[in-house]
């Protein structure tokens, strides 16, 4: 009986260490653009690149929405292809919300148009390089 219990313990607080790690991205809305460059599948599988990144890293952070635009894409993504030596960039946006407690971003807060870049080479998934304003 006292096994069972010191077992319930440890995965209570197992538990409780693990519950405010990472980010929040369940409800997120994912807004995709018409695009005459990329399919909505491409664009989805760029997308959950970046979600898996701020579910992973953006402790105490809703994500709202993160969204494919085209003519914001176009305007941002010159040079960043050749930077890294691929063929194609993609930039997204997003918008989230800080909680309380956060490491690096102003806590209690809202963010918009925050920026995700990916690169690909033709015929291979999309790389997330970098994030942020810019």
């Amino acid at each position: 009986m006292k096994k069972i219990h010191i077992l319930a313990a440890v995965l209570l607080c197992m538990a409780l260490l693990f519950s405010g790690c990472g980010g929040n991205v369940r409800g997120a809305e994912r807004v995709i653009g018409d695009s005459e460059l990329y399919s909505p599948g491409e664009i989805r599988m760029a997308m959950e690149k970046a979600v898996a990144l701020f579910d992973r890293n953006f402790d105490g952070c809703t994500l709202t929405e993160i969204v494919y635009d085209e003519a914001f894409s176009r305007a941002r993504s010159e040079g960043w292809a050749e930077q890294y030596g691929a063929d194609e960039a993609i930039v997204l946006y997003s918008s989230f919300r800080t909680g309380s407690q956060t490491q690096s971003l102003e806590p209690n807060s809202s963010y918009e148009k925050y920026q995700w870049i990916l690169t690909r080479n033709r015929g291979s998934g999309w790389v997330l390089r970098t994030w942020g304003y810019g």
